[in-house]
């Protein structure tokens, strides 16, 4: 074993200092090495394109903002919506993404299953099958590649300005 690998393993607090090196320089990207203070042991070896910028017209947060829902309801005109169904799309609304409508998980942004669904919602899987099949029948849900997507002429989700 190394021996600064050993000294830092055996010090007392268990931490050491790390340091950030830049490297070459290709046109937009720079190299960027992640190494222990003193030492040649590379944690992170890495080329970052310093130029590419975060598309900001997509909201990603409220930015402190309050956020609102907007149900349509005029859009359920003529359907016949059980109140059971209606409290299931109420309750699904909180995992709408805020773009394209799927239901995704807040933390990691991707497609909700059944099962998570379920869990989330502390009911059946058999009763979130119900609901989206009926809700499917009334167009007011559609399956997907991507996932679970809520139709957005009947929800939508905004920021207050």
């Amino acid at each position: 074993m190394d021996d600064n690998w050993e000294r830092f393993i055996n010090s007392k607090y268990g931490f050491f200092e790390v340091v950030v090196e830049k490297g070459m320089v290709r046109d937009d990207w720079h190299e960027y090495t992640l190494k222990i203070k003193g030492t040649d042991i590379v944690f992170d070896h890495r080329w970052i394109n310093v130029q590419k910028k975060r598309d900001r017209s997509i909201a990603r947060t409220t930015g402190g903002k309050k956020s609102y829902l907007k149900v349509y309801l005029g859009w359920l005109d003529g359907k016949d919506i059980s109140v059971g169904l209606f409290g299931f799309m109420m309750k699904i609304s909180l995992f709408v993404s805020w773009n394209t409508c799927i239901l995704a998980d807040s933390r990691t942004k991707r497609p909700l299953t059944i099962e998570q669904l379920a869990n989330k919602m502390k009911i059946s899987n058999k009763t979130i099958i119900k609901y989206l099949s009926e809700a499917s029948s009334m167009k007011l849900i559609e399956k997907t590649e991507e996932g679970y997507k809520v139709n957005p002429d009947f929800i939508v989700k905004g920021v207050t300005k």
